[in-house]
């Protein structure tokens, strides 16, 4: 460990998983909000339908929404995406109209980025109704919670350690 500077490094790499993890979290934070606040407008419809046996999965399956950590992900990806994409064009549309000497680059600039943040916002809400990647979230959820009982890694070291 008293390498060269082997031990700062394992120190200094600590920060970005710390910062990582401050990611997922306002990852998640970003995609509870969103879903929060659609709740409010279908509670709304909920007490308009005045038939709460009607909405008797939505309500016993409102509270299991924090736990689809994997879909509220790729939702918080896409939202994400798109405030990314109107700051692009915000900030494109303000060099047109500002005339700068920018102005084209920026056009082009903005036109590749939402193209390419498009394809990423399907992916990311075709994922959501995938099967196949449904049946990866239940395996990956299997993965972690079988992590988490063991309480760290459960392979084997394949080199013997």
């Amino acid at each position: 460990m008293k390498g060269p500077g082997l031990e700062r490094r394992l120190r200094d790499l600590r920060i970005f998983r710390i910062f990582e993890g401050t990611n997922d979290i306002l990852r998640l934070f970003v995609a509870l909000t969103g879903i929060q606040y659609a709740g409010g407008h279908l509670r709304e419809l909920q007490k308009a339908l005045k038939n709460p046996a009607a909405n008797l999965g939505i309500i016993l399956d409102r509270e299991l929404v924090i736990h689809e950590q994997f879909l509220l992900n790729r939702l918080a990806d896409a939202a994400i995406e798109i405030y990314a994409m109107s700051c692009v064009l915000s900030r494109a549309s303000r060099a047109q109209q500002r005339k700068d000497h920018s102005a084209q680059i920026e056009k082009n600039m903005a036109q590749v980025y939402c193209s390419e943040a498009s394809d990423r916002i399907q992916l990311n809400l075709t994922a959501l109704k995938s099967g196949i990647q449904r049946q990866n979230f239940k395996q990956m959820t299997e993965i972690s919670n079988e992590i988490c009982e063991v309480g760290g890694v459960v392979q084997n070291n394949p080199v013997g350690f």
